[in-house]
């Protein structure tokens, strides 16, 4: 199940542009990355034997019930900002319950590095396995430029619940450029792919 809800902010005054890269160069943002691993502990639970996170995508575990382990991404630090690159990897393995949330908001925004920001989310649930996908708000803040790609991969007998909010602009600004991109597969055949951007600059008008 997929739900996504986009809201505009009030209008304000015109973003203020975000630089390019330069040819032959690499934008100098934060690179953070993010692991986990769900796997049936065989006592009817679900145990975390990897629960990595680096910079600003910390990782932590919290209280559950049942089968379902709960695992809330809080963000260390300010982000994305331009340049950025981050990547959420979840993994959850035959018989594995896992719900997975963020502590806050995301807030992209412009920052001193050129070139976009990226926030990469894998997802990869096996047969028997249930992942619950809901993270907090995705804000676009005026001037920012962020690509969002989300790839879920399930067993033909897998559950994903996912949810994407998306906030354009906070209240009094205009959003900043805005790009996701939602890939399900099941059972290795692609069942859904689809791409919407947001803000100035957006392919084919706003």
């Amino acid at each position: 199940m997929t739900l996504t809800d986009t809201r505009i902010g009030a209008p304000g005054a015109a973003p203020t542009g975000v630089g390019t890269e330069l040819p032959g160069t690499a934008p100098a943002g934060v690179r953070a990355d993010a692991r986990i691993v769900a796997r049936a502990d065989g006592r009817g639970g679900t145990a975390l034997p990897v629960l990595d996170g680096s910079g600003p995508l910390a990782v932590r575990r919290i209280r559950g019930s049942g089968a379902e382990a709960r695992v809330m991404v809080v963000g260390a630090m300010s982000g994305p900002l331009g340049g950025d690159r981050f990547t959420l990897d979840a993994q959850v393995e035959e018989g594995a319950r896992l719900w997975l949330g963020s502590a806050a908001a995301t807030l992209a925004l412009p920052g001193q590095a050129p070139g976009e920001a990226r926030y990469d989310v894998r997802l990869d649930v096996a047969d028997g396995a249930e992942l619950h996908w809901l993270p907090e708000q995705l804000i676009s803040a005026t001037g920012s430029d962020l690509r969002v790609t989300t790839l879920a991969e399930l067993a033909a007998d897998a559950r994903l619940v996912l949810r994407e909010e998306q906030v354009l602009g906070r209240a009094g600004e205009r959003p900043g450029l805005l790009t996701t991109r939602l890939t399900l597969r099941v059972a290795g055949h692609t069942v859904l792919d689809q791409q919407l951007s947001c803000g100035p600059g957006a392919p084919g008008g706003w």
